[in-house]
């Protein structure tokens, strides 16, 4: 079964912000690019997970497996989330 990750992190020693999008094939990345964009769907998996949509940032990363048809995702379930900790002070550059 095919799996992709999306995870919205920090960009280490910069002050942005990086989402990354993943499959272990092109129909797994393009899964998490549709469920980043879409937020009706994205809202209620992310709340499931305990990120607040409201608020400070929070970093996280979601699993998925999905089923796909001609290199096409046709449905995904997420399998695993978690909250990322906060490591704004660990990659902070100088003393």
């Amino acid at each position: 079964m095919p799996k992709s990750i999306l995870a919205f992190v920090q960009n280490p020693n910069q002050n942005g912000h990086v989402l990354l999008l993943a499959g272990a094939k092109g129909e797994g990345t393009q899964a998490a690019g549709e469920l980043a964009a879409d937020l009706p769907h994205i809202s209620p998996v992310l709340q499931k997970c305990g990120v607040t949509l409201s608020g400070p940032l929070q970093h996280f990363e979601i699993l998925m497996h999905l089923n796909a048809m001609a290199d096409t995702p046709i449905n995904f379930d997420v399998v695993a989330c978690h909250i990322l900790p906060d490591t704004s002070s660990r990659y902070k550059l100088g003393p």
